[in-house]
């Protein structure tokens, strides 16, 4: 282990089991990965490249809470309960009717140490199993063919492989971001966590509300878009360039949300390199991560306006769609004169065959597009 800040590692020593079993599973599957490296555990299955745990679901029948498939090692996470030997040997019964190929099995429990009793079991179970394969014994194997290597981990043990990583200390709120990247200070890096691991899904702001973060975001983001002159685009040729430029505005924004979080992957790899120029790296990285923060969280709430507002770029900008509209100024002695205008521009609605000029839109298009924008945002609105 790196040498950890003096009140870092005070933190570190202080910091408890989480009360909940599933934050304890969640704590369990983010240290595996260093858990499996730190005990030399091999990669087994090639068509995965690096260790990589995962939570799992369907398998906790069969006592498997955590597992990677890159080393087919798998863990159980032991929370509320007082382990005894006769509890660890239920476990593995229910184990051997696991359906795929284990190497090694891991029991993480809450309790400080392990006691001599429940590790001397391990051995034990250990040398049997051993004793028991023979050269045409498969492994890994099926559990019912021939028991994983048994490992347990005590508290104090799983504890130490948060200071392995900058990002799960961080995540764990053992320590927090300091430096010139101010936008860290106070960041919650559970919360971004979460905020990017969504950002694609499709989520309905009834049964999920925005969170007032998320709200504030979305307000700003919205700001831009005349929504009364949008629902009017095609019921005139004339069409006032700040409409377009308002929506340009709020894409560009929605974008710049976008390749923030595309760098999150990146960001959480960098800071916990031992070269300090790539550290500084993955700090700014994560420091716009922060910054983009409530744009992200609003981002899943926004997206289908996002893609009706793009898609309406594309036939309003398109090659030939329009023309400046002149404009006309009067002079000082009262005489009009026609200028190059940039106010409005000029649309075909309606000749759909012209023999020059502007080439035609579809007003049905375009009013099927702002009558779905309009639509969103009113009710996206409703929760600002």
């Amino acid at each position: 282990m790196y040498k950890l800040p003096p009140a870092v590692e005070d933190k570190l020593k202080r910091f408890q089991p989480p009360v909940d079993a599933k934050d304890f599973e969640r704590l369990c599957v983010d240290i595996f990965e260093y858990v499996l490296k730190s005990r030399r555990i091999p990669i087994l299955n090639r068509t995965h490249s690096r260790i990589s745990a995962y939570g799992t679901t369907g398998d906790k029948q069969y006592g498997i809470d955590v597992r990677d498939p890159a080393t087919q090692a798998v863990a159980q996470c032991k929370k509320h309960e007082e382990i005894t030997t006769t509890k660890l040997r239920d476990e593995l019964k229910k184990l051997r009717d696991y359906d795929k190929e284990v190497s090694h099995y891991f029991f993480m429990i809450k309790q400080p140490d392990v006691k001599v009793s429940l590790s001397n079991w391990i051995e034990k179970q250990n040398a049997n199993a051993q004793a028991e394969r023979d050269d045409s014994t498969p492994y890994p194997c099926l559990p019912s063919i021939a028991l994983p290597e048994l490992h347990i981990l005590g508290w104090d043990e799983i504890r130490s492989y948060l200071g392995l990583s900058t990002f799960l200390l961080w995540k764990w709120q053992i320590a927090v971001p300091a430096g010139q990247n101010f936008h860290l200070d106070g960041l919650d890096i559970q919360e971004l966590h979460y905020e990017v691991g969504r950002y694609r899904d499709k989520i309905d702001p009834k049964e999920t509300p925005p969170t007032l973060e998320a709200v504030h975001a979305i307000e700003s983001l919205l700001s831009s878009i005349d929504v009364q002159a949008l629902s009017s685009i095609g019921e005139s040729p004339l069409v006032h360039i700040d409409i377009i430029r308002g929506v340009e505005k709020f894409i560009g924004a929605m974008k710049e949300a976008s390749r923030a979080i595309r760098t999150y992957g990146e960001a959480i790899t960098k800071i916990d390199k031992r070269d300090l120029v790539v550290v500084e790296e993955g700090y700014e990285l994560l420091n716009n991560l922060a910054r983009q923060k409530a744009r992200i969280s609003a981002f899943p709430y926004l997206r289908r306006i996002a893609v009706d507002c793009r898609n309406l770029l594309g036939h309003l900008s398109s090659y030939g769609a329009s023309e400046w509209e002149p404009e006309f100024i009067t002079d000082e002695l009262g005489e009009e004169h026609e200028v190059s205008g940039e106010t409005y521009l000029r649309y075909n609605f309606t000749d759909k065959y012209p023999r020059w000029g502007v080439a035609y839109t579809d007003p049905k298009e375009i009013a099927i597009l702002t009558k779905r924008i309009v639509s969103d945002i009113e009710v996206i609105s409703v929760y600002q």
